[in-house]
């Protein structure tokens, strides 16, 4: 583990945790969608998918500009959340109450996403790299949409039918 001494070595320390957030994403989203009930929820998921993929490639590319390695330590926050998610979702037996449970376990991991994002955009800003901060603010604004759809998805439909699931 290498030592933080100034606010780039932390840019690059939130950097490589968003990656390694962003690449367990990648692998837990799938099961998630196989999991879900809504067509609509399993077509955001699909969605956000293509998006992480899309935010670790933006990743890659800042860590080209810093001239630094994408390596670091796994994301045990992002592994909890992940955990935490699997955990809610197993424990949910009706398909309505599941699919609030993954939209649960979504804005668990979105939420994290958004403050790393939020971070190292004002780490990036402070630093005047500004190229930087302007593709980890555009991914910010991405984990905020899927926030906001998944929040909207869930009053409009999802969250009434969890209120009265139909018990099989």
């Amino acid at each position: 583990m290498e030592k933080i001494t100034n606010l780039k070595d932390l840019l690059i320390e939130q950097i490589r945790e968003l990656y390694n957030a962003e690449k367990q994403q990648q692998h837990a989203l799938p099961k998630l969608k196989e999991k879900a009930e809504a067509r609509e929820l399993k077509l955001a998921i699909q969605y956000h998918l293509a998006e992480t993929a899309d935010h670790i490639t933006r990743l890659e590319k800042v860590f080209q500009q810093l001239e630094v390695a994408s390596f670091g330590e796994e994301s045990e926050a992002m592994q909890k959340l992940i955990k935490e998610g699997y955990d809610l979702v197993e424990r949910s037996s009706d398909p309505e109450v599941l699919d609030a449970s993954i939209i649960a376990a979504m804005q668990y991991m979105e939420h994290f996403e958004m403050a790393g994002y939020g971070t190292a955009c004002t780490y990036a800003n402070e630093l005047g790299l500004r190229e930087i901060a302007e593709q980890l603010h555009f991914t910010l604004d991405e984990e905020k949409k899927i926030d906001e759809k998944l929040t909207e998805m869930a009053i409009a439909k999802i969250n009434q039918k969890a209120k009265s699931p139909v018990i099989v």
